[in-house]
């Protein structure tokens, strides 16, 4: 499968594990908890796989609790408020800034969407300027807190920006990801070196185009 640049008005990209290498901020505050409650640590790898899980499965795979447990909720909140003091430490995956000159040196439109909380999405996007430089980030708040897989911010940006799914193109790293482009319609990249943990089977991906950089798209 090649991408046709030529058919593409609009490049949507996932946040954390697709443009944002967030793993290691990640990695630190889950362990800075785990001191401070003199539990073991948790090694890099075991972290990063499930980073696009959210905070949420951080913290059960940290501690070993579900959702339920009495103390589940007060510690994912510390675990959002110890990565929100290192959010911008995070450093894009190789590509990504060659992609978007790209893309608006052919006068195309970019935007992320993301189930990041908006609070960290927008610290994160003025950091970066993407705030400034994409034409639209949208964060569950955005949607009525609808998250991926659910499809309703793909749809929102594809409305706003005023394109068609046939001219979108979706990028991300988990199977949520893959999900909501299927259900927008609208063509997906699967980015192969984020935090998917094998969440998508190959046979998802038979007719899907993967990626082991984003410069991959350039070639």
């Amino acid at each position: 499968m090649l991408i046709n640049h030529s058919d593409i008005d609009l490049y949507l990209f996932d946040l954390d594990g697709t443009i944002l290498d967030t793993a290691k901020e990640f990695h630190i505050s889950l362990n800075f908890l785990l001191q401070q409650k003199k539990l073991a640590e948790k090694g890099f790898s075991s972290v990063r796989q499930i980073v696009s899980e959210g905070a949420g499965a951080l913290i059960a795979h940290g501690f070993s609790i579900s959702e339920n447990h009495s103390n589940f909720e007060s510690l994912r909140k510390e675990l959002v408020e110890e990565y929100e003091k290192i959010c911008t430490d995070s450093i894009t995956f190789g590509g990504f800034e060659e992609l978007i000159r790209y893309i608006k040196d052919n006068n195309k439109m970019w935007g992320i969407v993301t189930n990041k909380p908006k609070f960290l999405t927008d610290k994160i996007s003025n950091f970066y300027k993407w705030d400034e430089m994409a034409d639209i980030v949208i964060s569950p708040e955005d949607t009525e807190n609808k998250r991926k897989p659910d499809p309703s911010g793909i749809n929102l940006a594809m409305k706003k920006l005023n394109c068609s799914p046939e001219n979108t193109l979706f990028f991300g790293d988990h199977f949520k990801d893959f999900e909501a482009s299927k259900r927008a319609k609208t063509s997906f990249i699967f980015a192969e070196y984020g935090y998917h943990n094998n969440s998508i089977k190959d046979e998802d991906l038979k007719d899907v185009f993967k990626i082991k950089s984003l410069r991959e798209i350039l070639n």
